[in-house]
């Protein structure tokens, strides 16, 4: 894709993932991955999370780069290498407890990234 003044710039590649929360509840997360990726190549991976965030069948605009907010662009990271994994992370009851349900979307998001494939470097 050309932009402007600026070189073509190669998008990645996107997919859903359907996957089942902590709880139990079925949520959907979205997963980026660099332009010319290779299956089974080895992936540093960056998780975007935004509580009270949930995702759907429709792919998020996010990923677009006509984006306005260009300082966490998900192509960006892609472009660099990077999987980019946008896991849902409902509403919690206690809203001051936030943070604190991270592990109950988040998580099992990140499990299901790995099962389908995506090697992530350990340490």
């Amino acid at each position: 894709m050309r932009m402007g003044g600026y070189k073509t710039f190669k998008t990645g590649s996107v997919e859903s993932i359907p996957y089942k929360a902590a709880d139990g509840s079925a949520l959907t997360a979205w997963l980026l991955l660099p332009p010319d990726y290779s299956a089974g190549t080895s992936l540093p991976m960056v998780a975007i999370v935004y509580p009270g965030l949930t995702y759907d069948a429709k792919q998020p605009s996010v990923f677009s780069l006509y984006k306005a907010d260009f300082g966490e662009h998900p192509q960006l990271f892609a472009a660099l290498g990077y999987a980019v994994l946008l896991p849902s992370m409902p509403h919690t009851k206690n809203q001051s407890d936030k943070l604190k349900v991270l592990p109950n979307g988040v998580l099992p998001a990140i499990d299901d990234a790995i099962a389908r494939g995506l090697p992530i470097p350990t340490a």
